[in-house]
């Protein structure tokens, strides 16, 4: 399937609806004729965006080696999701007027999925428990939940983190941009200093990954794929945002043994909030 972008939702200026599945929630002033709710209200949103690449690991093997000839095989081995994630999680006060007291709805996912890789080599169709080989897993419905603003345990917030799954190196430097190097396979099929590698020591390689990867054994296929492994991946991701468990981009190291690596995320965002019921 090829990518295709997101397409809003409008959002109207007078009648808002409190059902159906629109993108964007209810807000606004009430029409006549309704109850009134008047604020302040408390408003909690989030959202998650993940933009991802399949990429191979493998080894080199069947080395042939003579005073006439030489040769060697590579073999992938299994096959791992890298993501670049943007995430957001926002309380505030808002003093609207509302037709009830309170609203929530859970949030949920649309896949943005292509059946070629970065260099336009097609795996076979996709079907809707696949991600592909590339793409992207958008936030379509926000969370969002709103009830009284509470003074004695409300207060205003907003966390947002642009972050990845993985980190590279270059002869000891972490402190590269990760957008560059996600689909570039030579530097995370092997590392650098293997017998056989495509990359040599000037080039990043792939160094650490965090979280559920999605790992797949020997060539990919659309058909090893699974909807409940999306939906692990999705979460593993939502996660490690919640724990601020996901890489600095660009990547940083910090001179700490312990946490060697700068990381970010948005401690109040909850997987909890997910509904995969269905991809849009």
């Amino acid at each position: 399937m090829a990518f295709t972008p997101v397409q809003p939702i409008a959002v109207p200026t007078t009648n808002y609806s409190l059902s159906g599945p629109a993108q964007y929630v209810a807000s606004g002033t009430v029409t006549s004729g309704t109850t009134a709710f008047p604020g302040p209200h408390m408003i909690e949103t989030q959202t998650l965006n993940i933009d991802y690449i399949r990429v191979p690991k493998g080894i080199a093997n069947n080395f042939q080696l003579t005073l006439s000839s030489a040769s060697m095989n590579h073999a992938v081995t299994r096959t791992e999701l890298l993501a670049l994630v943007t995430a957001e999680y926002r309380k505030e006060k808002v003093y609207s007027t509302f037709s009830t007291s309170a609203y929530s709805q859970p949030q949920t996912f649309q896949i943005l999925a292509m059946s070629s890789d970065p260099s336009g080599n097609n795996y076979g169709a996709l079907t809707a428990s696949s991600f592909g080989p590339m793409g992207t897993i958008a936030t379509y419905q926000p969370y969002h939940y709103r009830r009284p603003w509470d003074d004695n345990v409300d207060t205003a917030v907003l966390q947002t983190c642009y972050g990845a799954n993985f980190i590279v190196e270059s002869e000891g430097s972490v402190a590269y941009s990760q957008p560059e190097y996600i689909g570039l396979y030579f530097s995370h099929f092997m590392r650098s200093n293997f017998a056989g590698s495509f990359a040599d020591d000037s080039l990043p390689t792939l160094l650490q990954t965090v979280g559920d990867t999605y790992l797949l054994f020997g060539s990919y296929s659309p058909l090893q794929e699974s909807i409940p492994k999306m939906i692990n991946y999705i979460n593993s991701i939502g996660n490690r945002v919640a724990s601020t468990g996901l890489f600095k981009i660009p990547g940083e190291a910090t001179g700490d043994p312990v946490v060697p690596y700068s990381t970010v995320g948005a401690s109040n965002y909850s997987t909890n909030r997910h509904d995969y019921t269905q991809f849009f």
